[in-house]
C-alpha cells in the first residue's frame, strides 16, 4: 500500500471497467482513479505506483452517463428511438 495524500489535486474517473487506463492517469498525475471495477494486478500496481483507487461498482458508474448518451445518440440518429433501460440493475441484485 501507500499513504494517500490528505487532498488529491487530480483525479481520473472512468465509468465501467478502468483498470486499463490507471497507468495513463498515473502518468497525468492522478493520485486517486475512480472506477466501477478493477483486476486484482491492477489495484496493486496503482497502489505500488502511488495512486489510489475508488471502486464504485461497474452498472453504478454507467447508469449516471446513459441519459447523456442517450441524447448524444438521439442527435445523431433523428427519427430512431433510443431508450434508456430503468430495469437494468448489477447481476448480483439482479439474480435475487
Amino acid at each position: 500500500g501507500h499513504a494517500a495524500p490528505a487532498r488529491h489535486a487530480r483525479i481520473g474517473l472512468c465509468p465501467g471497467s478502468g483498470g486499463s487506463l490507471v497507468p495513463r492517469a498515473i502518468e497525468l498525475g492522478c493520485t486517486l482513479f475512480v472506477t466501477g471495477e478493477m483486476k486484482h494486478h491492477e489495484r496493486l500496481d496503482a497502489a505500488a505506483r502511488g495512486c489510489s483507487v475508488l471502486l464504485a461498482g461497474h452498472t453504478e458508474t454507467e447508469r449516471g452517463f446513459l441519459p447523456r448518451y442517450r441524447s448524444l445518440l438521439a442527435a445523431q440518429m433523428r427519427g430512431v428511438p433510443i431508450v434508456v433501460s430503468s430495469a437494468d440493475r448489477p447481476p448480483a441484485i439482479r439474480n435475487r
